[in-house]
């Protein structure tokens, strides 16, 4: 089962990278520093053998896996 791999911080992490479309307004949402987040995610990766982000342009969205992308919230 996924959550027992994965911490529940680190799938907070995921999903606010996700929610703010980038590291750098995550990272400031999360009161991490950027290089730290990126670290979290990258290790989240290796865990589950595959990439979970893509990049489109200047910000990020999830990649195709086996159940539907998570959109980003409208904060507005």
């Amino acid at each position: 089962m996924l959550r027992s791999r994965i911490s529940d911080y680190c799938q907070r992490y995921f999903v606010t990278v996700v929610e703010e479309g980038g590291f750098t307004r995550a990272a400031a949402r999360l009161h991490l520093a950027q290089p730290g987040l990126s670290a979290q995610i990258r290790q989240m990766e290796k865990e589950l053998g595959q990439p979970l982000l893509e990049w489109v342009g200047p910000s990020c969205r999830t990649r195709a896996l086996h159940s539907p992308p998570l959109t980003r919230r409208d904060s507005r």
